[in-house]
């Protein structure tokens, strides 16, 4: 991932289907630009709150558990030559 892919997400995909006056939480992953990050949720007129968490502070952000959990059962699946697609669709469909 680099900030110019996440950048386009961000803005073609995600301030299309987010609601208005919502808070948008981000770890501080290399590639979320704040400042313009924060120029775009201005600019898409829907009362979006950036805030970024502090560096390393996985405590603050529960997703990295599950992220965690997930990494280790998919090295598990992958080992038996399943592609990557079907093993995160199995992931996900099981739990």
């Amino acid at each position: 991932m680099d900030s110019e892919f996440f950048e386009k997400w961000f803005k073609e995909m995600f301030l299309k289907e987010v609601e208005e006056n919502k808070v948008i939480v981000m770890d501080n992953a290399t590639f979320h630009c704040k400042s313009r990050l924060y120029e775009l949720c201005k600019n898409a007129n829907k009362n979006l709150k950036l805030i970024f968490l502090p560096p390393y502070s996985p405590d603050l952000n529960p997703i990295e558990k599950y992220w965690a959990v997930l990494k280790k059962k998919l090295k598990k699946i992958v080992k038996n030559n399943i592609s990557l697609e079907e093993t995160i669709y199995q992931l996900f469909k099981v739990n």
